[in-house]
């Protein structure tokens, strides 16, 4: 009885993307050696625009991702987590050439492992999450002069392999989520001059960790979601000009810390939402595609904290269960809309109200206050989602 999840080379095209055909995705297939050297190989030789493999979660392949390894030409990203490979397979990866991000996440690879991985001469990205490691490792890995991009996630890193890791001159990039180091590993990267994204989420860190990584002067994006600091960490962190992209949650932040966010002009959007759980969290998300501060739990949002994000040049949301009147009238008394609104309503054409700048696209949306009638808008002014 044929088991095999794929049974012929032309039966790999359904598995390549379809947002975007320089992609195969074989993760969590159970596919064999066999299937890998029979198929996986010739098709990505008859493939050559297919630039990124993910085999993650694929147990017992090891000799057919090695295979691999020992013929790719083309492949220049690798997933390759959750596959329990041994070193001959990770000396054969760091022997192609051609791969230059390689995310070798859950692999028990220990320090022998790391030695290996951090011998290449041409990744750039490596993620080594997961892999057991200690101080030896991370020596081998700081040591590169090839990596920027790094991710060391849950690996019980404590203090001294964070300063370690620190001292590098060529690392621009550094998740660390899930370990174990404190102020005196948060002080060495905040002293480090070439990190500029750092993400240090579910380190549950309070103030004093917050407020010593906030020192830094090159860190421009800061991820510490799930964290325990409060209105002392958040005001040391707000006031740190050099962040321009951030994503924290802490369910300790309170109107002081809060108010100290509103006084960063980054911030473009701003979104009040009541909690369905008992504990409230703040979370000031400022990245690319959704600049600004996500506040959850109303209970903490007085409108003293409205009032000091409510600026023409924000975009604030709230959404609550219930009617809060007072919040409701703190927001819709700067919104910028209500005097297009209310030229609309007086019979004023939308071709005749004028369009504000990007800068001052703001939309308020507050549970039991009437919509705005968004179809009766410009086009350049209806809400993009």
């Amino acid at each position: 009885m044929n088991t095999r999840k794929i049974k012929s080379i032309d039966a790999l095209e359904e598995y390549r993307s379809k947002e975007d055909k320089t992609e195969l995705n074989l993760t969590l297939l159970g596919i064999t050696n066999i299937e890998i050297i029979d198929f996986v190989i010739p098709f990505l030789e008859k493939n050559k625009e297919i630039k990124t493999l993910n085999i993650n979660c694929n147990k017992g392949c090891d000799e057919g991702i090695k295979a691999f390894a020992e013929n790719n030409t083309t492949i220049t990203t690798l997933y390759t987590g959750g596959n329990n490979l041994n070193i001959k397979t990770v000396k054969a990866l760091i022997a192609n050439n051609t791969i230059t991000a390689l995310y070798i996440p859950a692999n028990n690879l220990d320090d022998d492992g790391i030695n290996v991985l951090a011998n290449s001469k041409t990744i750039k990205t490596l993620d080594v999450s997961e892999n057991n490691f200690s101080t030896k490792g991370t020596k081998a890995l700081a040591n590169n002069k090839i990596i920027k991009v790094l991710g060391v996630n849950k690996n019980k890193l404590g203090d001294d392999e964070i300063e370690i890791l620190a001292e590098s001159s060529t690392i621009t990039t550094l998740e660390a989520r899930m370990n174990n180091f404190g102020v005196k590993g948060a002080k060495a990267l905040a002293n480090n001059k070439t990190i500029n994204d750092l993400d240090v989420s579910n380190n549950n860190f309070g103030d004093d960790v917050i407020k010593a990584l906030s020192a830094s002067e090159t860190i421009t994006t800061f991820y510490a979601i799930n964290s325990n600091f409060g209105d002392e960490g958040a005001k040391a962190l707000a006031n740190n000009q050099k962040i321009n992209k951030f994503r924290i949650t802490s369910k300790n932040i309170g109107e002081e810390g809060i108010i100290a966010f509103s006084k960063n002009t980054e911030i473009r959007r701003v979104d009040f939402e009541e909690s369905q759980y008992p504990t409230s969290y703040v979370s000031i998300d400022n990245n690319t595609q959704l600049t600004g501060i996500f506040i959850i739990n109303t209970q903490q949002i007085s409108e003293k904290c409205v009032k000091a994000f409510a600026t023409p040049a924000r975009r604030i949301n709230y959404y609550s269960r219930e009617e809060n009147t007072s919040l409701s009238k703190a927001l819709l008394e700067k919104n910028p809309y209500k005097c297009m609104q209310n030229a609309l309503n007086a019979g004023v054409k939308p071709e005749n109200v004028p369009v504000p700048t990007l800068k001052s696209l703001c939309l308020f949306k507050v549970e039991n206050t009437p919509e705005l009638n968004m179809d009766s808008l410009p086009q350049e002014l209806k809400r993009r989602n």
